[in-house]
């Protein structure tokens, strides 16, 4: 059973209660005030640093539209996400930061080498992106505000130089291999030229751009046509007259040839005269003078010759005529089949002509399309290049960026009073434990 203490000694202990409680309070109070003070004498005498930022926006290439719509061999694309990325390593590259140790004279301001002035360099340059946008920011700091507006600027204009010398190295190549292409453009349309001319001489009065045979050739053609015409025509007849004519007897045949406009006028004057006198003939009696008789008999037999013979001549005449025209047509059909050959050959030789002429003509357009552009390329170079757009430009800062004294102050006040409360708890757990070990 555990007994009560005196009312005197829980009156003694009062005061040592308070006392403690006073201890405690102000240990945390020097702990804070110290760390306060130490922490301002820290962010006194720590460097101050300047931050100097430049803001750009970077585009991917160059575009200037040429004249024959499309893009130019300095064209843009897209900007993507890794190209942003890989544009910030370039930014912090060695070349690159290289220029910017030459430009400024680093080397000898900071008593280094240049591969050490990079290095500096490096660690106090920062690129970012700013959120949302396709801008970016270039930051500096130095304890130098000077040197870190002029570092911001450096950068931007050394990242400027390399990007606008690497297009342009582009640009120049792409019209380099544009001037070679022209060149052999060139030597494929003299080359079409020389071809067509070369057909042209050939024919010098066909147009490479008719798309029909010449007139006169076609008028030509159906002249033969219709002389073939009448020529076999009338060689059928005169086959058909020759075979009629062998066909009849004498008599018969004598009188259809008389009948005939083609006989000629001897031939009918002499039928007629052997018909007169055959009929005086048949008039005569017998019992009439004979002699007489024998004389006309005589007289009819001669004329009978004569026309016998008239019909042979005109039977050959027939089979000349016939002969001859059937030389003209074999020499007809000849010259037919020679026209026809040349009209071939000519349509032909234009066929060749006109293609060749599309070819010439194409690769003539081709040309120049490629010149028109390499002419365009070349103004394009000359204008000036907005790849690299400053949005902000670097200024000397006035405050320093860091240290923060608001903000170490503020720590230091937190961190002190942190301390303060740790002691003040290890003082009352060891106190606690001092006054056990007395009881005991």
């Amino acid at each position: 059973m555990i007994t009560p203490a005196p009312f005197s000694e829980q009156k003694s202990a009062t005061p040592c209660t308070c006392r403690s409680g006073i201890l405690y309070v102000g240990v945390i109070l020097i702990t804070w005030f110290m760390a306060v003070v130490a922490t301002g004498v820290i962010t006194y005498v720590m460097p101050k640093k300047f931050e100097s930022k430049a803001v750009i926006q970077v585009k991917s290439s160059f575009r200037v539209g040429t004249a024959l719509g499309h893009d130019s061999l300095m064209a843009p694309l897209n900007t993507p996400q890794h190209f942003t990325t890989s544009e910030f390593e370039v930014m912090r590259a060695q070349l690159t930061l290289k220029i910017v140790v030459q430009r400024l004279n680093l080397t000898a301001l900071w008593g280094v080498t240049e591969d050490e002035a990079i290095n500096l360099l490096r660690t106090m340059i920062t690129t970012q992106n700013i959120r949302g946008t396709d801008l970016i920011e270039i930051r500096v700091r130095h304890t130098d505000p000077v040197v870190t507006r002029d570092v911001a600027k450096g950068v931007y204009e050394a990242y400027k130089k390399r990007r606008e010398d690497k297009v342009r190295s582009i640009a120049e190549e792409g019209m380099r291999e544009l001037e070679k292409a022209i060149l052999d453009q060139s030597d494929v349309v003299e080359e079409k030229r020389k071809q067509r001319d070369n057909l042209l001489r050939r024919n010098p009065t066909m147009i490479p751009e008719s798309t029909t045979v010449p007139t006169n050739m076609e008028q030509m053609q159906q002249i033969r046509d219709q002389e073939r015409s009448s020529a076999v025509t009338a060689l059928a007849e005169l086959d058909t007259l020759i075979k009629m004519i062998d066909s009849l007897g004498p008599q018969e045949a004598l009188s259809y040839v008389a009948n005939l406009a083609s006989a000629g006028d001897d031939f009918k004057l002499a039928y007629q005269e052997y018909q007169q006198q055959e009929q005086l003939l048949a008039g005569m009696t017998v019992e009439g003078d004979q002699s007489e008789r024998i004389a006309q008999q005589a007289k009819v037999e001669s004329l009978k010759a004569l026309s016998t013979s008239n019909l042979a001549s005109f039977k050959d005449s027939l089979k000349l005529t016939r002969d001859s025209k059937a030389a003209a047509l074999a020499d007809l059909e000849k010259h037919l089949t020679e026209t026809k050959e040349a009209a071939v050959n000519q349509v032909i030789l234009m066929n060749s002509i006109q293609g060749v002429q599309k070819e010439f003509e194409t690769k003539q357009a081709m040309l120049d399309r490629m010149s028109e552009r390499l002419a365009m390329e070349r103004i394009n170079l000359k204008q000036p290049m907005e790849l690299v757009v400053l949005h902000e430009e670097p200024v000397v800062a006035f405050d320093p960026y860091s240290p923060n004294v608001s903000l170490n102050m503020f720590i230091g006040a937190l961190a002190g009073l942190a301390l303060g409360l740790l002691i003040a708890l290890m003082m009352r757990l060891f106190q606690g434990r001092c006054k056990r070990c007395s009881g005991a």
